[in-house]
């Protein structure tokens, strides 16, 4: 078989569409606790990884001592942390309408 060849200024422009079609439509914010013991942490480093390959803009949190559903209690140190950090990604990315 032939080997493929893609010319880098393609590939270059491919990521550029990649990147602001990413930008208009898809953003993640992911908060995982360090000490997760239902999902490995490396998890979450290889999703934020890949993200950022792809050129998805995204925000990940990691809470150390934390385990899996630390934010169940709201009030929680782990969850003040969280909403505070989710209420950010919200105005940078979702911000509220003006009123009218």
């Amino acid at each position: 078989g032939r080997e493929l060849r893609v010319a880098p200024a393609l590939i270059a422009d491919e990521q550029r569409r990649r990147a602001a079609r990413h930008d208009d439509e898809q953003r993640l914010l992911e908060a995982a606790g360090e000490a997760d013991h239902l999902v490995p942490f490396a998890a979450h480093l290889n999703l934020v990884d890949q993200l950022n390959r792809d050129g998805v803009p995204n925000v990940f949190l990691a809470l150390p001592y934390n385990d899996h559903a630390y934010d169940v209690v709201w009030g929680s140190l782990g969850g003040q942390i969280t909403r505070r950090v989710l209420e950010d990604f919200l105005q940078k990315y979702l911000p509220a309408a003006e009123p009218r």
